[in-house]
């Protein structure tokens, strides 16, 4: 080769390893193109729609405050306590015992007693003969013989009757009753707090079975269009059977939970309705309680003071020992006597030797010297009354302190809970929108996309348990109190000024 050969040649090799254009010119290198995309994965790789997610606490179907017809949380208890009538039943109990109260005092109260004897002598009537007295006399016509005592005669009496004292054993059993008056009010107050709570919980449970359907309703949205998804890729030969068969299935599950909180709604709408004694055909419209405040700082001590100030268990053992307790000197008093006093009327027609149209006023005097025993055995059946309420209210106590502290852990639990279950939504829907994302566009697998899809699906389903949970345990937290709080602020500084 020539020396005019091996320069052409090195010139044309320095000009293949310059860009294309004039020799020895730099251009901009152009930008990679971009792979073109199958046409179904630029169907589907869109901007998704965010996915929904409600406040469990505020579900569709719930009420808003001010709503005609709408009732609250202590609309409905105090409505419930109105018409139910197993509340009417405790109030009887006091009815009971004021008509008791009424009957121990009639004791002392003025008494009028009417009594009729009548007598039948067989032998006939009794009759003296008035020979001997008219044989020296010159009167005629006069009866051979009087009769003092006829075949039938009667004794009449009327009595104004007045027990004047008994020296402390009838004037304790009068204030043994009138103290069980207060007993049973208290009693009946323990099963009023009972039927509160139920109203509460059925309440909440019906709240609880809105959101519940509401979350049921979005999972069926995402799991129908996680079908739509594995559809469209089964069309396009990129899909098993299998992995439709899978997405249908999940599909038809999210349904039956739909179906299912539907009828819940309705069960528990009933078991409302049932308790406030409403019509069939009545709305039911509940106005979700507010947020729940506590203040800082409060302590299990504090706690355990407003439940026994207030738990009408205590209240009512307490009022019962001092029935107890006034029965015991009651017995005590058993063989005191008494004195009573007594204005009569008295007349005995068909008798003349008894009294005829007489009025008397008497005082009656009596003293049991010996009973036979039975002061002593009232004393120690009373003595033992007392010491079975003594032993029932230390049991209460132990038992009050232990729902208040059990309550209250209970509730301080559910406020992690509810953390959790928030943050676990949270994670679960942006998880599922990248495996989707990553699905739609042949990066991940239908397993990874239903895993993330069920995740979704507990995750909505915990939290709405956590929210009503957490309202569940307030209400434990007040039924374990005795006292309710309404508008939801568990205050020391509201409960000392009651």
């Amino acid at each position: 080769m020539s020396h005019q050969q091996c320069l052409l040649a090195l010139t044309l090799l320095s000009l293949t390893c310059l860009p294309m254009g004039v020799a020895g010119e730099t251009k901009p290198k152009p930008k990679p193109k971009a792979p073109a995309q199958a046409p179904f994965l630029n169907l589907l790789n869109k901007t998704l729609p965010p996915l929904k997610t409600t406040d469990p606490s505020h579900p569709p179907g719930a009420a808003q405050a001010g709503e005609a017809g709408a009732l609250t949380l202590q609309s409905s208890v105090q409505s419930g306590l109105t018409r139910n009538p197993y509340v009417k039943v405790a109030d009887e109990r006091v009815a009971t015992a004021l008509a008791q109260y009424d009957q121990a005092k009639s004791s002392k109260n003025l008494k009028m007693v009417f009594s009729d004897t009548t007598f039948i002598r067989p032998a006939g009537p009794a009759a003296i003969s008035t020979s001997p007295l008219l044989a020296n006399s010159n009167r005629f016509n006069f009866p051979s013989q009087i009769t003092l005592v006829d075949t039938v005669h009667s004794q009449i009496n009327v009595q104004l009757q007045l027990l004047l004292t008994t020296f402390g054993r009838v004037e304790k059993q009068i204030a043994a009753s009138f103290l069980n008056i207060d007993a049973q009010a208290k009693a009946g107050d323990v099963d009023k707090r009972n039927f509160a709570y139920q109203v509460k919980t059925s309440f909440l449970n019906h709240l609880k079975a809105l959101a519940q359907t509401e979350a049921a309703k979005a999972n069926l949205e995402v799991s129908q269009q996680n079908l739509s998804d594995s559809e469209a890729l089964f069309k396009q030969g990129l899909m098993a059977k299998f992995d439709v068969v899978q997405a249908d299935l999940q599909v038809t599950g999210d349904a039956q939970r739909v179906a299912q909180t539907a009828t819940d709604i309705e069960t528990t709408r009933a078991a409302f309705r049932s308790l406030l004694v409403l019509a069939p055909d009545t709305p039911v419209l509940l106005v979700p309680p507010g947020p729940i405040v506590i203040d800082p700082g409060i302590t299990l001590k504090e706690l355990n003071d407003i439940a026994l100030q207030h738990r009408p268990e205590l209240i009512a053992l307490h009022r019962q020992l001092g029935v107890a307790q006034t029965l015991l000197e009651a017995a005590e008093n058993e063989s005191n006597p008494q004195v009573g006093m007594n204005l009569g009327y008295y007349t005995n027609p068909g008798n003349s030797l008894a009294m005829h149209d007489t009025v008397m006023l008497g005082f009656n005097f009596s003293w049991s010297i010996f009973d036979g025993g039975l002061g002593a055995s009232k004393v120690a059946e009373a003595e033992s009354q007392i010491r079975s309420i003594e032993d029932q209210g230390e049991q209460m106590r132990l038992q009050v302190l232990l729902d208040v502290e059990t309550s209250w852990l209970k509730y301080l639990q559910t406020y992690y809970d509810l953390q959790t279950a928030e943050k676990r939504v949270v994670t679960a829907l942006v998880y599922y929108d990248m495996a989707r994302q990553r699905f739609v566009n042949g990066l991940g697998t239908s397993l990874e996309t239903q895993e993330a899809l069920r995740s979704l699906n507990n995750a909505r389903v915990n939290l709405v348990v956590a929210t009503y949970s957490r309202d569940q345990a307030f209400a434990d937290l007040e039924q374990s109190l005795g006292t309710d709080f309404f508008d939801r602020h568990l205050s020391l500084a509201k409960e000392a000024g009651k």
